[in-house]
């Protein structure tokens, strides 16, 4: 699980998104902020399905997943339901929140490598 989540406002427009942190970080999926409170995700996968001469105009808020449409996981999820939902619903992020409190995010690639250790380890 990653603590360090990168967060957006959903006043965001998907260019500034794209060209100040994506293309800076590598990060494939941010948190949207609302008024100082988690209102979304919004992923690589979303920005691909709007039209490039959008981007500019477009913000955040109307193209991410809202909170509450959001597959979450609780802290003490085992990693193989974790990726279960991930293979059911076919995303490659699942908030992890407990007590309606963002704890951090999975994302399928660190989930395969935790995954991966555990098999080279033996367990």
């Amino acid at each position: 699980m990653q603590t360090d989540c990168p967060r957006v406002d959903s006043s965001t427009t998907v260019s500034d998104l794209v060209e100040k942190h994506m293309f800076r970080t590598g990060r494939r999926a941010f948190l949207v902020i609302e008024h100082d409170t988690l209102a979304g995700l919004v992923t690589l996968h979303q920005i691909k399905e709007l039209p490039r001469e959008d981007w500019h105009t477009t913000p955040l808020g109307d193209i991410m997943t809202p909170f509450d449409k959001l597959h979450r996981v609780k802290p003490d999820t085992e990693i193989s339901e974790v990726l279960e939902i991930m293979n059911a619903e076919d995303i490659s992020q699942v908030p992890v929140v407990s007590s309606d409190k963002l704890e951090g995010i999975i994302g399928r690639n660190h989930l395969l490598q935790v995954v991966k250790t555990r098999l080279d380890i033996g367990i």
